[in-house]
């Protein structure tokens, strides 16, 4: 009974002690809140509030007062405005435009000899443009310049200074994600070394969720407009797809989805979501695009399609529902992901390292395909080397098929990747039951690899296209295929000098692992190649010690336990086959016919052979030594620290 006693005790305090954790980090949020607009909190009573600004004290050039407000006149016109040194929360605009609208702030506050210049694009959704300006203002100037192609009429009808508290939700929910996850792993530690996987599961949902939160329901990812558009198209699985004429310009890079328009701070946030739900609803379906699905592409778009139609199907608003088709891609990639690094049986931390970083885990987080590839990449990899490395055990048909279509449907998006699939053809031959069983799966695996490169490389070589992707200048396959064959070796050393110069950036640096789409680059300096190369040399390069079949063991030196390095050399030689096809593709595809450089080769197309990369290139005995629990809380300590960052900087900073 004492000893019942001294466990229901010890419970108690475990229990008091999270409530007392809980509590904390949900105060922290406040807390973290409260500081951070502290200047309009402590502001003399008769200064909060909401301010008009007099028209008459307005001066300028290029401007004419009437009635509506203050009209721009001519090609180019500025507007001053003196402040006097007064406090300045945010300042708002309400303007009348007929289109996206470019203005440049030029602020100068008290104390300073520079002043703040701010670029200020705003989307065609919201008609209240609003700066966060957080200090003392002595005068600003507003610029506008006529766009020479699309001359617009500008009337701004009201101008006002906003001194009060707003509660930031945003905010205090990334403080609260964040402290969060740093309990997490600190107080699991123990927990996490015998379950990498799901800790990284919790890491990836909790700060892909956040993301999405924090993202604008519009194209901020890599071509997510072609993404979101074949997602919307497979959510009527097979039914007729009608659009209006909203959900048209969504589909493309137009006016009304222009990445460099996104709302800047909650209030615009607020407007834009209003304006797209309302615009949604009430215009009329009158765009039919037939029983329309996305061909080959389809099975990378089925999660977000699933995210979609579920939300179409509970009535939700428009920009709710977009957001759902981004969540269910994130819930998707990261089941995956974790699925693969509970079956690898070396490099877990190397492949949480891979699906946590900011730009592997941003592109799960929005409407795109190269997450897809990447997950069961993954998936197909992990199973390959957990048969691979367990010799005695012969593989079964569930295991092939898994790995097989691993890379086979995770090619489909884009087959330039498929090579990878025949590393099945390094399976040893006493991993099989027979030799019939053999020469079936890695006769599968090759026809596969086949068909889906016919797929790729066909189209090109039957009828290559007189002209390709039009924002790569004036391109066209049909073209440039004489220009290559008319000096081959001059060819081939451009792909190299292309390949050898930028293979550090993409494969660990911040090209690879910084880019947050269109919200920018975070460089972070040295700071991310140091981390990743830490990770692969401290992560395990071989099966550990442990209980084996008929007693025995699995050492680090019994010869089998590992990748050969005839075998890391063929892996190597298949994942450089795809870049090199990368580079030829977008070298045909996307740059200028008779250009002496490729343009359009980004580094997160290297994200689905990184893991293959990094375990081929790192030898066995050279390692870090670290115990792994330490392995584990290190390496998702600092994806968790690197990704929070990235967020807190790009997508933070617009909720504010």
């Amino acid at each position: 009974m004492k000893l019942f006693g001294n466990r229901e005790n010890t419970r108690k305090k475990l229990s008091y002690k999270m409530l007392l954790l809980v509590l904390a980090i949900v105060l922290a949020g406040f807390a973290v809140d409260l500081f951070c607009q502290r200047q309009v909190v402590f502001l003399p009573e008769e200064e909060k509030g909401t301010f008009a600004i007099d028209v008459g004290l307005l001066n300028g050039l290029g401007i004419e007062k009437s009635e509506e407000g203050i009209r721009f006149t001519g090609e180019e016109g500025v507007m001053t405005l003196n402040l006097d040194g007064n406090y300045v929360d945010r300042f708002a605009i309400r303007y009348d435009c007929s289109q996206r609208l470019d203005l440049m702030w030029t602020v100068w506050m008290v104390g300073e000899e520079v002043p703040l210049i701010i670029e200020d694009s705003n989307s065609v959704f919201i008609d209240t443009t609003v700066e966060n300006l957080n200090g003392y203002v002595e005068q600003i100037d507003l610029y506008c310049r006529q766009n020479e192609y699309e001359p617009y009429s500008l009337i701004l009808k009201e101008l006002s200074i906003i001194n009060e508290y707003q509660i930031s939700w945003h905010r205090i929910l990334f403080v609260w994600v964040l402290l969060s996850l740093l309990a997490f792993l600190w107080l699991g530690r123990e927990w996490i070394s015998g379950h990498v996987a799901q800790a990284y599961l919790i890491a990836a949902l909790s700060m892909g969720s956040l993301m999405i939160l924090l993202t604008p329901a519009n194209k901020v990812s890599w071509d997510e407009e072609v993404h979101f558009f074949h997602a919307y198209c497979v959510s009527h699985f097979g039914a007729e797809v009608k659009t209006n004429d909203i959900l048209e310009k969504l589909f493309v890079a137009d006016e009304e989805n222009w990445p460099y328009s996104v709302p800047v701070n909650v209030d615009e946030r607020m407007q834009m979501n209003a304006a797209l739900n309302e615009l949604v609803e009430d215009l009329e379906y009158t765009h039919n695009r037939g029983r329309a699905l996305a061909g080959i592409y389809t099975p990378a778009y089925v999660p977000s399609a699933v995210g979609i139609r579920l939300g179409l199907l509970c009535g939700l608003p428009f920009t709710a529902v977009y957001q759902l088709g981004r969540l269910a891609n994130l819930v998707f990639c990261a089941l995956v992901m974790a699925w693969a690094i509970h079956k690898i049986p070396v490099g877990k931390a190397v492949l949480a390292m891979i699906g946590l970083l900011p730009t592997p885990l941003f592109l799960m987080a929005m409407y795109s395909y190269d997450s897809f590839i990447t997950a069961l990449f993954a998936l197909g990899f992990a199973i390959f080397l957990d048969e691979y490395m367990h010799r005695e055990r012969k593989i079964s048909w569930w295991s092939f098929w898994i790995m097989a279509l691993g890379f086979a449907v995770g090619s489909m998006p884009k087959a330039i990747y498929v090579p990878l699939i025949l590393i099945v053809w390094l399976l040893p031959k006493e991993k099989f039951i027979s030799r019939k069983q053999e020469w079936w799966m890695k006769g599968i695996s090759t026809v596969l690899f086949a068909a889906l490169m016919a797929s790729f490389v066909l189209p090109v070589i039957i009828s290559p296209a007189e002209t390709n992707d039009i924002r790569g200048g004036n391109t066209s396959e049909a073209g440039q295929i004489p220009y290559i064959l008319s000096d081959i070796p001059r060819f081939i050393d451009m792909m190299v000098y292309s390949i050898r110069t930028t293979f550090a950036g993409f494969t660990i640096g911040a090209p690879v692992y910084g880019s947050v789409g269109h919200l920018g680059l975070e460089m972070l300096g040295m700071l991310l190649p140091l981390f990743v190369l830490a990770v692969i040399f401290m992560d395990e390069k071989c099966l550990e010690d442990g209980p084996e079949l008929n007693g025995g063991h699995i050492t680090r030196d019994v010869p089998g336990q590992r990748l050969t390095w005839p075998a890391r050399l063929w892996t190597l030689l298949m994942c450089l086959a795809v870049i090199g096809m990368v580079w030829v593709a977008m070298y045909l595809a996307f740059t200028p016919v008779g250009y002496d450089h490729v343009n359009g080769v980004q580094a997160r197309y290297y994200i689905p052979l990184l893991l293959p990369i990094y375990l081929c290139l790192c030898p066995d005995r050279v390692r870090v030594p670290v115990e792994k629990k330490w392995l584990y809380e290190l390496t998702l300590g600092g994806c968790v620290a690197i990704t929070m960052m990235v967020v807190a900087r790009s997508m933070l900073s617009l909720c504010v």
